[in-house]
């Protein structure tokens, strides 16, 4: 069971870490997740096999990977919109924070890409 998730988890945490934009966000939710399990440990009991078998396997940081790789799969959707922006600096300013303290990009970010983009070929 946890073998065949951490393989399954295996290709997402490769892609996260050498997304360009996702990378930094990854690395810190995962250094986060780990030193908040190493403080709060969850008790161990050789008594009961269930508790010793879960024991110290960390499904949130699991979920996490997931999360992080599919992310960037989808951020593979923006980079085409955001190539130009990121190359000129010009509109990129106006979305760069919003796009950096948001964990999950939906509608919202595409719309804010998209419009800047937008905006910057109107520009030319």
């Amino acid at each position: 069971g946890h073998c065949f998730t951490d393989i399954c988890c295996s290709p997402f945490l490769l892609i996260a870490m050498l997304s360009p934009l996702r990378n930094s966000s990854t690395r810190t939710a995962l250094s986060a997740l780990i030193s908040e399990r190493q403080l709060s440990p969850v008790p161990f009991s050789l008594d009961n096999y269930d508790n010793a078998y879960e024991y110290g396997y960390n499904f949130a940081l699991r979920k996490l990977i997931f999360d992080m790789g599919i992310l960037a799969v989808t951020d593979l959707f923006l980079l085409p919109l955001l190539l130009p922006l990121f190359l000129t600096r010009y509109r990129y300013v106006a979305i760069v924070n919003d796009l950096n303290t948001s964990s999950i990009w939906g509608f919202k970010e595409f719309f804010l890409v998209s419009s800047q983009t937008l905006l910057l070929f109107s520009d030319i």
